[in-house]
């Protein structure tokens, strides 16, 4: 969310992305090509070779807020759909697509990551009801609980498409097993962890290399007392590598990575039931529970030493770049979702928790990137421990032990009076609903999915693996990320821009979710 895409048609591109698709042995096809009995699965879109009712070629726009490989594999994804029913599809991405939505700046469909909005737009009569042919569609592969997180008056506006898991911590294996680290299994070994990292890996009076080898100059020796772990752990004191990566810098989305972690923490420490009254405001948001978890937060990620880059560099940091010095080895710890993995330098291996079963995170044919994708590390930033270039992910531990875990929804909806034809409109929509469809993102990378009917083995990479494992499986205990789903106003606003102020230090716990709590709207 880092840039912004101008509308691109997917026909423009079709021809790059046959080129990956082949790559990643999917098909492609083109109406009347020798590869036409791949276009069967499109046989029901009859509007294939027809023209839309204004003449011309058929064509949709759908708006998102993806950006880089994220973007351009959804582009890839509609790639087939395109070239087998001549339907041109024009995507745009925009970091201001919520404010785009609310003030009247509408496609024909967009995907929207956050049910409060969903409902605020509903409200105002923007949104069509979803066609019968969807309806069945997210009825076949979607749990209820999905669905009606879309309705409103027993209406169903949003389609979901696309979900991650949030509750992820990244991390590296290889640097965990060369300092002798274990995946910790309640909050209070994260906490544990943390600590040795920051005390393993002090700043203390000394500028020394962690890279495994390196062997420090006399002018660079650490001060007495700082020397490196002697238990056989990579790295010497001094390294400046600190336990977590944090960017919360994000254009008009700043503060939103910080809510992830309140989010988290209070559901990890405080159960269920503290999370579901906050979340749904039966209880305000500055409760003493949700403070408490806050504190937590800044205990364990914002103390000094604790953050790379320090606390008030949180606010310039964007999630990529955290993401890239945790890669280089600057940290070894960071919150994220499942779908970072789009968002990931180019050539990082991606692995399970043990480190093995890896796969190489390689860029879309039509990705712009991201600034820091594929670049090498700066001056300022060395490769201070080595990652062996891999990453995992482990869950967040939480003290209750059931596993619990923060998600996210990205929802289709379809806008009232768009100048789309309705029937390639619909045609569109019922194509994203379908398990062909999200089988065939899966297989692109990058992505884990809810939709129960799609076959997890065909998952890329181990972490979005057992991210659609825990999303699919009805024992899992899920919670929608509370902020995409509170008024846009307090959501997407007041809470975001207070936890800004929070993360640098500008106010505290208690102060910055007053703040949001204020900008709750009075009930009618």
């Amino acid at each position: 969310m880092s840039t912004h895409t101008p509308a691109r048609s997917v026909r423009a591109v079709v021809s790059a992305l046959v080129l990956a698709l082949v790559g990643l042995g999917v098909s492609a096809c083109s109406p009347g090509s020798p590869e036409s009995d791949a276009c069967a699965d499109f046989k029901t879109y009859t509007a294939a070779s027809t023209t839309s009712a204004s003449g011309g070629v058929p064509a949709v726009t759908i708006a998102s807020s993806l950006q880089g490989d994220d973007a351009a594999r959804l582009e890839a994804s509609l790639a087939n759909f395109e070239a087998c029913t001549g339907i041109d599809v024009v995507h745009s991405s925009s970091p201001s697509l919520e404010a785009d939505l609310m003030t009247g700046s509408r496609p024909d469909l967009a995907i929207v990551p956050q049910t409060g909005l969903v409902r605020s737009l509903a409200a105002s009569g923007a949104l069509e009801a979803l066609p019968d042919s969807v309806n069945a569609n997210i009825e076949l592969g979607w749990d209820r609980s999905w669905v009606q997180a879309g309705s409103q008056g027993g209406v169903n506006y949003a389609a979901p498409i696309m979900a991650s898991v949030k509750s992820f911590v990244w991390f590296s294996p290889a640097a965990f097993s060369r300092a002798g680290y274990k995946v910790p299994n309640t909050w209070k070994e994260l906490v544990a962890l943390t600590q040795r990292i920051a005390t393993d890996y002090s700043a203390a009076g000394a500028t020394a290399s962690a890279s495994p080898g390196a062997t420090p100059s006399a002018s660079s020796q650490p001060a007495p007392g700082t020397e490196a772990p002697q238990d056989g752990t990579q790295g010497a004191r001094g390294s400046g590598v600190a336990p977590w990566c944090l960017g919360i810098a994000d254009g008009k989305a700043t503060g939103w990575p910080a809510t992830d972690w309140l989010e988290s923490a209070l559901l990890m420490t405080r159960g269920t039931g503290a999370y579901d009254a906050w979340a749904t405001h039966e209880v305000p948001l500055d409760n003493a529970d949700a403070v408490a978890a806050l504190d937590l937060v800044e205990d364990l990620v914002l103390a000094d030493g604790r953050v790379a880059g320090g606390r008030q560099a949180t606010r310039v940091t964007t999630v990529d770049k955290a993401l890239k010095d945790l890669v280089d080895g600057r940290c070894l710890m960071m919150l994220g979702s499942s779908s970072l993995e789009n968002y990931l330098p180019e050539g990082t291996v991606v692995t399970d928790v043990e480190g093995r079963n890896g796969t190489v995170v390689t860029a879309t044919a039509t990705s712009t990137g991201s600034a820091t994708r594929g670049a090498t590390p700066s001056a300022s930033a060395p490769a201070l421990v080595d990652t062996n270039n891999q990453v995992s992910a482990f869950l967040l531990p939480d003290d209750e032990h059931s596993g619990a875990t923060i998600v996210g929804s990205d929802s289709l909806v379809s806008f009232v009076g768009s100048p789309a034809d309705p029937k390639v409109k619909e045609m569109l929509m019922d194509y994203l609903t379908t398990t062909s469809w999200a089988q065939e993102r899966v297989a692109l990378g990058g992505m884990a999915t809810a939709n129960k009917n799609v076959d997890v083995s065909s998952v890329r990479s181990d972490v979005a693996r057992r991210a659609s494992q825990i999303l699919q499986s009805r024992e899992s205990v899920i919670r929608l990320d509370a902020s995409d789903t509170m008024p846009p106003e307090v959501g997407e606003g007041a809470l975001w821009s207070a936890m800004t102020q929070w993360t640098t230090g500008e106010t505290g716990s208690k102060e910055a979710l007053r703040q949001a709590e204020e900008a709750w709207p009075a009930p009618h």
